[in-house]
């Protein structure tokens, strides 16, 4: 019958427990499955465990994360990121452990720290009629950390990895960042040379972009 508890006001972190079911342990420890909001950002996790000593979360497997951004043209308002994170395993440090009650102002926290590769998928509808299908297409994200999930410039969210682009293109090793649409994507010239497009059936120099149109090319196919 719980459906929601908030585990820290001033770092904006409130559990919706699947179900309505939390188990609690030992020193008020908590384990769930559901729903973490914290800040800007909405895990949906399974198997999470809430330490009140450390006063964060071990999270084995966080089914998907999805945030919002300040806007561009409107940094008061805010926009969600139409390409969630999948598959992510990590930790969230809700504030500093001596620090339960708020009072002193931690602005590097909460802080996210993914531990193991994840992924982010574009086979949307919304982009080229659902044709990247995932096995095939998809960016693979390094481990990475997030400082201050309540407040945090656009600009300064960057994930490093690699697309894989279903045969198109050999495997692009270049950050995501948020575009102008509130896609994850990138835009990144060729190097020297070129890349070879299709297996090999033909040699591509120019620009490369990703966004909510898909993988756009502009520049010369031989």
């Amino acid at each position: 019958g719980v459906s929601q508890f908030v585990v820290s006001d001033s770092q904006r972190v409130v559990i919706h427990p699947r179900g309505g079911n939390i188990k609690v342990g030992r020193n008020r420890s908590i384990s769930f499955d559901g729903r973490i909001d914290v800040g800007k950002f909405i895990m949906f996790v399974t198997d999470a465990d809430f330490s009140y000593e450390t006063y964060g979360f071990e999270l084995p497997k966080v089914d998907s994360l999805f945030f919002y951004v300040p806007m561009f043209d409107r940094p008061d308002s805010e926009h969600m990121v139409m390409t969630p994170l999948y598959g992510l395993v990590g930790s969230l440090q809700v504030d500093r452990p001596d620090n339960h009650s708020g009072l002193t102002n931690n602005k590097q926290y909460p802080i996210f720290s993914s531990r193991e590769n994840s992924y982010v998928f574009y086979d949307k509808q919304a982009i080229r009629e659902g044709r990247y299908v995932r096995d095939r297409f998809y960016y693979t994200l390094h481990p990475f950390t997030i400082n201050g999930l309540v407040k945090f410039v656009t600009d300064s969210l960057q994930f490093n990895g690699v697309l894989t682009s279903g045969g198109i293109f050999p495997d692009i090793t270049y950050p995501l960042s948020v575009q102008r649409d509130y896609y994850l994507g990138f835009r990144v010239e060729t190097p020297a040379g070129g890349y070879p497009a299709y297996g090999g059936k033909g040699e591509y120099n120019g620009n490369i972009s990703l966004d909510h149109y898909g993988l756009q090319a502009k520049g010369g196919l031989d």
